[in-house]
């Protein structure tokens, strides 16, 4: 109870500090609509986009995917529910660009590719090819009143590194000319980057993509899965470096920090968060520390239904031996009998908000909007327990932070402080010091949220 009573403290301070300051200006909110989650299996989990999607909840929307046509060099829709196409016509996609009728500063942008990314190296090769394919993306974004297109090529490779800085150069080309010619807002290019070292050497030319795009969404998450042999977390925020055993490249910090050195500038950067966790069943029910072994995925939840991964409302439902915060990782942990997940909920979220304002990122990217609890009736945290914390602390942080210019990588080592909400101690600590050059990361206005916060947790300890 007492836990449940101060984590509603927190959010309250939260929200009167947010009610009463303007929206932090920049960071980016970027959040993924799937339109397959319109006609799930479960009709209770069915993501309706006109009944659930909140339009002030995220700063940018994109719509995954509508379909590559390689014949015709264009683009379609996936399902006739999306588009009748007609212009001005009617649909999901018009509803999503819709959205915007309510919050004028919304960006919505269509996405492309995904599991379907083997349609774009039918169209490489060709600088023909590639200029209609370009001149038609803008088409169908124009007459669907998107923002911007976003390519999520899963991967480039080798093969086709250069012709996809080829791609973003026309594309770019294709969308300032119109602009001038029409006196319209420059449509918006951003991709979606890897987060594996052997997929982001061969597939990218950051130095040349970086001068194209607007920004990069980093899936910095898929770093364990059914394919493990160990458990592991699907998205730590840092490497395990006391055991060197583990793959030190599979963690968000060391992500980030690569695209940095391959010469992206932070401010292009938008962190990726996933509303799932990875599950698998243990070899050994006495053996379920992190890197114990296992013998697969874990079982299917009773609304998502995919092996090996929980949405967070599933999680939330779990039956729970024991829950485990790993200090080192920043994640949590729990386990019933053979089943093992390792995930993200609002205190974890808002350790990595934290960190990519710190580091001067563009925002942070959440998967997906289907993913966490949107009806608020398996947690009891409310509507978006996960993206509420994003959205809060965002643009609590963002205004009160003063970015340290000379710093402009991402700490390569865990940092010495602990973060916020570590459950394990019984501690309650709010924020951090900045453990790279010990200067406080907020300004007087938070300092004042502190001493609101601490006399409410001293009234909860000591009523």
């Amino acid at each position: 109870m007492a836990d449940i009573l101060k984590r509603t403290v927190v959010q309250f301070i939260l929200w009167i500090v947010v009610t009463f300051q303007s929206e932090a200006s920049g960071f980016k909110r970027v959040c993924y609509y799937t339109n397959w989650s319109e006609s799930r299996a479960v009709v209770d989990f069915r993501f309706h986009l006109k009944e659930h999607l909140d339009p002030f909840l995220c700063t940018h929307l994109i719509y995954a995917f509508a379909n590559i046509n390689p014949t015709e060099l264009r683009i379609e829709r996936v399902y006739s529910s999306e588009d009748d196409g007609k212009v001005p016509g009617s649909g999901f996609m018009f509803d999503f660009t819709a959205l915007k009728k309510k919050n004028p500063k919304l960006k919505t942008i269509l996405s492309i590719g995904g599991e379907h990314s083997g349609e774009f190296q039918l169209i490489m090769g060709s600088d023909k090819n590639i200029k209609t394919f370009a001149q038609n993306i803008y088409i169908y974004i124009r007459d669907r009143n998107f923002d911007g297109i976003d390519i999520d090529w899963e991967y480039p490779g080798a093969i086709y590194k250069n012709e996809f800085v080829i791609f973003l150069k026309e594309l770019r080309a294709v969308f300032a000319a119109e602009a001038k010619q029409t006196g319209n807002e420059e449509k918006s290019i951003s991709i979606a980057g890897a987060p594996g070292i052997s997929n982001i050497e061969t597939s990218y030319n950051i130095t040349e993509i970086v001068k194209y795009v607007d920004f990069i969404n980093v899936m910095a998450y898929d770093y364990s899965g059914p394919w493990s042999h160990t458990t592991g977390f699907m998205a730590p925020l840092y490497s395990r470096s006391s055991d060197k055993s583990f793959d030190q490249t599979l963690s968000q910090n060391w992500t980030m920090n690569k695209y940095l050195e391959l010469g992206a500038p932070p401010e292009k950067l938008v962190m990726g968060i996933h509303g799932a966790g990875s599950s698998f069943t243990l070899a050994n029910n006495s053996n379920h520390g992190i890197g114990d072994a296992v013998s697969g995925g874990g079982e299917k939840g009773p609304l998502l239904k995919f092996a090996g991964r929980l949405a967070y409302p599933e999680i939330c439902k779990m039956r729970k031996e024991e829950t485990v915060y790993d200090e080192e990782q920043k994640q949590k942990y729990t386990y019933y009998g053979s089943q093992w997940v390792g995930y993200e909920d609002p205190d974890t979220i808002l350790m990595k908000v934290q960190y990519a304002i710190n580091n001067n990122f563009s925002g942070v990217m959440f998967w997906s909007l289907d993913l966490d609890d949107f009806l608020g009736s398996h947690c009891h945290q409310g509507k978006y327990p996960l993206l509420s914390v994003v959205k809060k602390v965002s643009e609590l942080l963002a205004q009160n932070t003063t970015p340290d210019p000379t710093h402009s990588q991402p700490i390569k080592t865990k940092p010495t402080t602990t973060t916020v909400w570590p459950p394990k101690d019984g501690g309650f600590k709010l924020f951090i010091i900045d453990s790279r050059n010990s200067t406080p990361l907020l300004t007087f206005p938070c300092l004042i949220l502190l001493l609101l916060f601490s006399l409410c947790v001293l009234f909860i300890n000591h009523p």
